[in-house]
C-alpha cells in the first residue's frame, strides 16, 4: 500500500482542519471522504470498510455531538478506527464515547504531534492489513464454528477479554482506554494457535474462538495470558491501575447448544466486568 492515499472518512471536519491534517501527514497523501448524511456514512463504510484507514468525527460541528453518527458506524463496522475530535470538558461525555465505539481522542486545541501520531498509526495499520482481516458475518461464523464442533464431537471454547481501570471516569484514563486495549491485543495474540481466532468484537471487548479447546486447555491458556499481561506491569508498559478481565465458556461443559454457551459467557462477563449490557453482536 506504500504510496497509496490514506483514505479518511470525515464527519464534521472543517476545511481548515482537513488542511491542517494534510500538512501534518505530508508526504502521505490524505483522501478525505465526507458523507452528507448518517445514511451515506453507513453506506460508505459498508462498501469501503477495509479501504478506510480511520473515521474522524468532530463533535463540535455536528448534531448531538456525534452520538448518532458513532452509533451508526458500529452497526456496519466493528473494526474501523474512530478518532473523536472534541473540545468537550465533561468527563462523562468521553466515557459515553467509548461505549459508542470511539477508539481514540484528539482533544482541542489540537497538538501537531498528537494529530500526526494518531493518524500515522492508522495509516501504518491500514498498510499492514492482510488476509487476517475478518470480512465475514460474525454471528454466522460463530454459529458455523459451533456446528463444526457439534458434528465433529470436539470441544470448543469462547473468550471475552478486556481491561478495566480503577478510575475509569478520569479524563486521562478514558482517553487511554483504546491504547490499553490495543496493547492487550498485541501482547496476547501470539499465544493462540493458527486454528484459533482472536478478533475485536467492539470498542470494549476482544472475542477469542478456540476449537479443540476445553476447560483444561483454557486453564493452561489463561495462565499464559495472565503471565504475559503481568509482564506488562513489571515492564511498566501497563499502569498498575489497569487490570485484565477475561471470561470463558466451553462446549459441551457450559451448554449443549450455542445459545446456552453464549448465555454462560455473557453471565460471566457481567459478573467479572460489571457490564450489564454486554452483547455479542452489537
Amino acid at each position: 500500500m506504500d504510496g497509496d492515499p490514506m483514505i479518511v472518512v470525515s464527519v464534521g471536519l472543517s476545511d481548515t482542519a482537513k488542511l491542517l491534517i494534510r500538512s501534518k501527514l505530508a508526504p502521505v497523501e490524505v483522501d478525505f471522504r465526507t458523507p452528507a448524511s448518517v445514511e451515506e456514512l453507513m453506506q460508505t463504510l459498508n462498501t469501503r470498510e477495509f479501504d478506510v484507514a480511520c473515521l474522524l468525527v468532530d463533535s463540535d460541528h455536528i448534531e448531538d455531538k456525534g452520538q448518532s453518527a458513532l452509533r451508526a458506524v458500529r452497526k456496519v463496522s466493528k473494526t474501523v478506527p474512530v478518532i473523536l475530535l472534541s473540545s468537550e470538558t465533561e468527563k462523562n461525555y468521553y466515557v459515553n464515547a467509548i461505549r459508542w465505539g470511539v477508539t481514540s481522542f484528539l482533544v482541542k486545541p489540537l497538538k501537531d504531534e498528537a494529530v500526526r501520531g494518531k493518524l500515522m498509526e492508522c495509516y501504518r495499520a491500514q498498510s499492514e492489513k492482510n488476509v487476517e482481516i475478518i470480512t465475514f458475518n460474525l454471528e454466522r461464523y460463530l454459529l458455523g464454528e459451533f456446528r463444526k464442533a457439534e458434528k465433529g464431537k470436539y470441544e470448543i471454547s469462547f473468550m471475552f477479554a478486556t481491561v478495566t481501570l480503577d478510575n475509569p471516569d478520569e479524563e486521562g484514563n478514558v482517553m487511554s482506554m483504546a491504547y490499553y486495549m490495543n496493547l492487550l491485543y498485541e501482547t496476547i495474540r501470539h499465544l493462540f494457535w493458527d486454528t484459533d481466532a482472536f478478533i475485536r468484537l467492539n470498542a470494549r471487548y476482544y472475542l477469542g474462538v478456540f476449537p479443540f479447546c476445553g476447560q483444561r486447555n483454557i486453564e493452561t491458556l489463561m495462565r499464559k495470558v495472565r503471565k504475559s499481561f503481568n509482564y506488562l506491569h513489571v515492564q511498566k508498559q501497563m499502569p498498575a491501575y489497569v487490570h485484565l478481565v477475561t471470561a470463558f465458556a466451553s462446549y459441551p461443559d457450559d451448554g449443549n447448544n450455542f445459545l446456552e454457551v453464549q448465555r454462560a459467557l455473557a453471565d460471566r462477563v457481567r459478573m467479572k466486568a460489571g457490564d450489564m449490557k454486554v452483547d455479542w453482536f452489537v
